[in-house]
């Protein structure tokens, strides 16, 4: 459903912009959107996520919730465990998302976002994220960044 893209070892899956919550299907200036993604690394060592940027907006923010209780903050960078992931269904890696800040202009549902990505070490990459349409029927399940109640969970990422 989402793009995918491929630095270095690191490679970016299913990356979306959320549906637009109006019945415009439209994200105008100044508003915000929530990006989904996971992250996959096939190297030794850990990939990190430094920075994501677009033109369409003021700025891109990486946005966690480390211990999974509802607090989410923002993180200067996500580490992508080595050969592992990051927001794969069932990764204890998985309270990832970003956040694009103050549109500049308006996008509408349908078309997509330009995201550049930095990785340290990895390089850049820009990948088209899809801005979904809430009811087309093409639209993501909802997201269970963090384990329910009881189930168990993997070590903490660190930033």
């Amino acid at each position: 459903m989402g793009s995918n893209e491929e630095v270095g070892t690191v490679k970016l899956r299913n990356v979306f912009v959320e549906a637009p919550p109006d019945i415009e299907y439209r994200y105008g200036p100044g508003d915000e959107a929530i990006v989904r993604l996971e992250l996959f690394s096939e190297a030794d060592d850990p990939a990190t996520l430094v920075s994501v940027r677009t033109d369409l907006a003021q700025r891109v923010e990486m946005i966690a919730d480390p211990d999974c209780d509802g607090e989410r903050e923002r993180v200067s960078s996500i580490v992508v465990p080595p050969e592992g992931a990051v927001n794969e269904p069932g990764s204890p890696h998985s309270a990832y998302h970003l956040r694009i800040v103050d549109f500049r202009r308006e996008v509408l549902a349908g078309t997509t976002v330009p995201l550049v990505f930095t990785f340290r070490d990895a390089g850049e990459v820009t990948v088209d994220a899809m801005v979904e349409a809430g009811d087309d029927g093409d639209v993501p399940p909802p997201r269970a960044d963090c384990p329910k109640k009881g189930e168990r969970r993997g070590p903490r990422t660190p930033r």
